[in-house]
């Protein structure tokens, strides 16, 4: 196909081959941890009225803790305050609008390319019946550089927002949209086994194919009594056939020991059908308030990689912002690369400290005597850049 729209042509080719190959895209807004993932709109589910929003559409695209543009103020400014080091590649919800109306185009008239000789999925592009091209904000954290007002205020009212415990308080507050969803804990313990099609994970604003859950250890806190090291899990089925599989986002980490990621682990885990986790967004940074750790790192995301069997490892939240406040005086941070992080070089040998680590290289989740064969991908998604996860 020529290019005859506004996208970058690398945008507009990896788009294409998420079309092709019936993946979803991710994208990284901002040089911090917002993202974008879009989903091709599965064909079992095109005609659903259950999201109205995209059922005009061929894509579905969902926003995670956007951040576009000015300061993350927490508290007061003289305690914290922060802003990006370099402008986002999306600065507005209206540049990610029009963003994501080519992106429809360019999917749209793809689709129909592809049905001509025997459409198997009804799309009318008729956006103007549609108030935004966002059909789910995700919200993992209260803080400001996660939940963060001058942004998500900038989204149609209508938009649904998915949001933990105290951003969703916080959110309600605001009185702006119409659709504010708490997102669900995932459940620990169950009688029999729990698909997550028919229980909270699929909330009634989703579609059928898609899930999203946080996965938090069990009555613990941290830092100002806040659950920062979580993670939300989003569960999709594209194919329709019970092949379910999952992105965890744990921008400050979520401890590897924990009890849930145990639960998912384990040969005896009550989640049916099973879940295959693809990605994994994680930092490699330690970053320190003092005294307690805030992110976790790298080494805490190798150890998460060789549990759930993760394909591809995203970094996320390592951007060093522009900071000052109390807060910015005692923050510090240790940097560990990828190879590091799992005493290996990109050939699979055991290799001490390198730094910050290659991108996109791809090495053994299991270690170097991991004899499983089992391979991860480690990537860094630029500020602006986007990849297909096959």
């Amino acid at each position: 196909m020529p290019n005859t729209t506004q996208l970058p042509t690398d945008l507009q080719d990896r788009l294409l081959h998420s079309i092709q190959t019936n993946r979803p895209l991710i994208y990284h807004l901002t040089p911090d941890s917002s993202w974008l993932i879009s989903f091709p709109l599965p064909k079992i589910a095109s005609t659903s009225t259950s999201f109205p929003q995209s059922s005009r559409r061929s894509r579905y695209n969902t926003v995670i803790d956007p951040w576009l543009s000015g300061a993350q103020i927490d508290y007061y400014s003289w305690f914290s305050s922060q802003t990006h080091a370099s402008p986002s590649a999306i600065p507005s919800i209206s540049a990610l609008e029009q963003l994501l109306e080519e992106i429809e185009k360019v999917s749209a008239a793809e689709t129909r390319e592809q049905d001509k000789d025997g459409p198997t999925q009804s799309i009318d592009n008729r956006h103007s019946t549609s108030a935004s091209f966002i059909d789910a904000v995700v919200i993992s954290h209260e803080f400001t550089d996660h939940c963060h007002k001058e942004t998500l205020e900038q989204c149609h009212p209508s938009t649904p927002i998915y949001a933990t415990t105290q951003a969703f308080a916080t959110i309600r507050k605001w009185q702006h949209f119409t659709t504010i969803l708490e997102i669900p804990e995932l459940p620990t313990t169950t009688q029999g086994k729990l698909d997550w099609h028919n229980t909270a994970l699929s909330a009634p604003s989703l579609p059928p194919w898609l899930g999203i859950a946080r996965l938090v250890e069990e009555r613990k806190k941290d830092l100002a009594g806040a659950r920062l090291h979580a993670a939300l899990m989003i569960v999709f089925d594209l194919q329709g056939q019970s092949k379910s599989e999952a992105l965890i986002y744990t921008p400050h980490g979520i401890p590897a020991s924990s009890s849930v990621i145990n639960l998912l682990t384990s040969p005896q885990s009550h989640l049916n059908p099973p879940i295959s986790f693809l990605a994994l967004l994680h930092g490699l940074h330690e970053v320190y308030v003092g005294g307690p750790q805030i992110n976790l790192g790298g080494f805490n995301g190798a150890a998460l990689v060789q549990k759930l069997k993760i394909k591809y490892w995203i970094r996320t939240h390592d951007e060093i912002k522009n900071g000052s406040g109390l807060i910015g005086k005692v923050l510090s941070r240790k940097v560990v690369g990828w190879d590091e992080a799992l005493g290996l070089d990109s050939n699979g040998d055991e290799k001490g400290s390198s730094g910050d680590g290659a991108d996109g290289v791809k090495l053994k989740a299991g270690g170097a005597e991991d004899n499983n064969n089992e391979v991860v991908e480690f990537v860094k998604i630029g500020n602006g850049e986007c990849m297909v996860l096959e």
